[in-house]
């Protein structure tokens, strides 16, 4: 029995209870207050919480059961302590933990326009399945080989990420650029310590055993020799290898976890959009401000038009997407009679002149009296027609017709109305911020 592993074994659980306590006050403290609006879809922050639950509660439970699973060695005669139940734990959290970065990712590159990082945030998830599969392959057959593909692919994701920060570098505030210079040091040192020490040791182990020529598991002789543990060991030679990962892993990699929750969004140049109207102003400011100075500077000119004719279109496209699908949810919401959805797509400052009313609606309850007659208009629909949509940083605004369509006495009767929905990015998401609505002449 090694002093070393004694302490390091009843350190761990130590570590969990602060990092769960980090998480109870950061989570407290960080979750909005949607009182007003309780059926709205969940905001990034909300989600930050939720998976970063997933992975500080997953890993409190590792640290009390340490498991190295290839050879099924813990520190308890249990099956707490199988590979088994350890390696289900650490798949949720580990799929938690990425999905934490693309949240972050989709938000910021929204709020900044940043292609790399958009892309990025679709792939984090499904590139991080393939790597816990590998992992599953290695712990139910004992083959490291899989070990040396998971490590490998976290190194990508790790690299990814990273590349996404650096291709925000010229949008983001200072404090960002600060945040940015610290993750990406951080992402580098653990690409380098992956490339470095961990996938070499998960290949000199598979080489080791393929030298002995050991045989392996199938997938269901591994599925029950993991179960439980076969060694219950406190010795040095058999934790060396593991302790300082596990360490990192329960300690640092939660840490980042929580600070998740807590990361503020970059400002820009629609820093925080209070209003749409601010926010317009504050686009045509910019534009009108860039367009004097780049008159000053031709090459500086050329330059812009250059990347913009690269990239722009690209982003934009993501961006119109994404409010399509905001104003389809309004839509399908109406067609549902569903005022509950409808109103929580309304930022709690919304600005609203329906069709049908002299009212001018400026809080969630008021938005809601106008649409809770809703279930009494029974056969009719809504759809959009011609429409356009324009993108003004943080600000998106939705211009066209709709019509509603009724049954009277079995005939089809439209009216046609003119829209425009004008839309902030808060917290993630394309919220409705003002909303006009007037019939067709």
């Amino acid at each position: 029995m090694s002093t070393a592993v004694v302490v390091w074994s009843a350190i761990l659980p130590v570590i969990a209870l602060v990092n769960m306590l980090a998480w109870s006050i950061t989570a407290a403290s960080h979750w909005p207050d949607t009182s007003a609006l309780p059926h709205r879809p969940l905001s990034s922050r909300q989600q930050q919480v939720l998976l970063s639950a997933g992975y500080v509660f997953g890993c409190a439970f590792r640290s009390v059961v340490p498991v190295f699973d290839v050879p099924r060695i813990g520190l308890i005669d249990s099956v707490l302590s199988s590979a088994l139940l350890g390696r289900s734990v650490a798949t949720v959290a580990e799929l938690c933990f990425i999905a934490q970065w693309a949240v972050m990712l989709r938000a910021t590159s929204m709020a900044t326009r940043n292609v790399v990082g958009s892309v990025t945030a679709r792939v984090l998830v499904p590139l991080i399945v393939v790597a816990e599969t590998c992992s599953w392959y290695s712990v139910l057959t004992t083959s490291n080989l899989g070990h040396v593909f998971e490590e490998s692919l976290w190194g990508v994701a790790a690299a990814l990420i990273v590349a996404s920060l650096l291709a925000g570098w010229s949008r983001w505030d200072a404090h960002w650029r600060r945040v940015t210079v610290w993750l990406g040091a951080a992402g580098l040192a653990y690409v380098a310590y992956l490339a470095l020490v961990d996938v070499p040791m998960y290949w000199s182990r598979w080489i080791d055993a393929e030298q002995e020529g050991r045989r392996y598991l199938s997938l269901m002789q591994g599925l029950a020799d993991a179960s439980a543990p076969k060694v219950v060991s406190y010795r040095w030679e058999h934790w060396r290898g593991e302790i300082v990962w596990m360490s990192i892993y329960f300690s640092v990699a939660v840490w980042v976890s929580i600070w998740l929750i807590r990361a503020p969004m970059p400002a820009t140049a629609g820093d925080r959009v209070a209003g749409s109207r601010e926010a317009l102003h504050s686009a045509h400011s910019t534009r009108r401000n860039a367009t004097m100075k780049n008159r000053r500077n031709p090459s500086l000119l050329a330059s812009v038009l250059l990347c913009a004719a690269a990239l722009s279109p690209v982003a934009q496209a993501d961006v119109k997407g994404d409010v399509e699908a905001t104003t389809q949810k309004w839509i399908s919401a109406f067609n549902h009679k569903d005022t509950d959805a409808i109103v929580a797509l309304y930022a709690p400052d919304a600005v609203f002149h329906g069709t049908s009313s002299p009212v001018l609606r400026d809080s969630p309850a008021l938005v809601r009296e106008y649409f809770k007659g809703l279930a009494t208009l029974g056969n009719s629909t809504m759809a959009t027609g011609e429409h356009r949509v324009q993108v003004l940083g943080q600000v998106a605004i939705n211009s066209g017709f709709y019509t509603r369509t009724s049954l009277d006495t079995g005939k089809p009767v439209e009216n046609k109305a003119r829209f425009t929905f004008v839309y902030a990015l808060r917290d993630g998401q394309w919220l409705i911020v003002a909303h006009h609505s007037s019939a067709l002449p």
